[in-house]
């Protein structure tokens, strides 16, 4: 009933024009006024009232409904308007929301392609000084030791002198992708330009999961780099149907708190240069 109300309502002041129901109420107040003459004419043959009476209290009653009309029209046209405006607000609080969400996930997206390689995927230098720190104080509460490791992809130049660039770009794709499926999911691998990568990882004294045996945190550490290692250098990587072979230098070195984060990098970094010179050594000796 009270949504029939309010249909018949809203057509009542929004259905029709002013003009219009100006007419209606006439009508009807015409109406009223012959119903009300009706019951007094009655009354009067009843009760004996006289006749000019029952013109005048009709005519009273016309005037009142017309009144009454004008009013409670005014009220459910303030009430309407009031609704529709509600309506408009609600649907424009909806639009900003999603406009305040779609926001949100545009900031965060730039946030992260502020903080990624762009080819790679992995981090950039931006989070690197933070991710040591925070790697290091985490270590001290596990009472682990915290390693540097420092990556260089051997002869990424000649990859792309003699295969073209969009070969090197592969190949450092297929690193990375090596690379991450060998570290747990909340160690962070950094692509620090060229062909270089960084990692830090923690580790402690205790045994292999695949043979049972004990290890250092050093000799871990060690036995980690050499499955990176071994793995790329097992990969058959081709690129416009040539077979590329792809191997890596990396640099061990045990993280020091006493010293600044940059000279403990260089450290890593220096590391990685004299396996990277060895293994020259060892190759020319073996084409000797």
């Amino acid at each position: 009933m009270h949504k029939e109300f309010l249909s018949l309502s809203r057509w009542w002041i929004l259905g029709i024009s002013e003009k219009t129901r100006l007419i209606l109420q006439i009508f009807l107040s015409i109406v009223v006024g012959f119903a009300f003459l009706h019951i007094y004419h009655n009354l009067m043959t009843v009760f004996n009232v006289w006749y000019y009476k029952t013109i005048v209290t009709a005519t009273f009653a016309l005037i009142v409904f017309m009144k009454l009309s004008r009013q409670a029209t005014a009220i459910m046209k303030d009430y309407f308007q009031f609704e529709e405006i509600n309506a408009i607000l609600t649907e424009k609080n909806s639009q900003l929301n999603e406009a305040h969400e779609e926001l949100h996930k545009t900031v965060e997206k730039l946030k992260e392609l502020s903080v990624k390689d762009p080819l790679t995927g992995v981090y950039n230098r931006l989070l690197l000084y933070d991710t040591i720190v925070h790697a290091s104080s985490q270590a001290k509460r596990r009472h682990e030791e915290l390693f540097f490791l420092y990556f260089d992809l051997n002869k990424l130049k000649d990859i792309n002198d003699v295969r073209g660039h969009a070969a090197g770009d592969m190949a450092l794709v297929m690193v990375t992708k090596i690379i991450l499926g060998h570290i747990r999911s909340e160690e962070r691998l950094f692509r620090l330009g060229g062909d270089e990568f960084f990692l830090a990882v923690a580790a402690k004294k205790g045994p292999d999961k695949e043979t049972g045996e004990n290890f250092s945190a050093e000799e871990r550490i060690s036995r980690l780099a050499e499955r990176i290692s071994d793995a790329i250098k097992n990969v058959r990587f081709f690129h416009e149907a040539h077979e590329i072979p792809l191997s890596i230098s990396i640099g061990i070195h045990r993280f020091n708190s006493h010293n600044s984060i940059e000279d403990e990098i260089d450290s890593a970094d220096k590391k990685m240069y004299e396996v990277k010179i060895a293994k020259k050594r060892d190759y020319a000796s073996q084409q000797e």
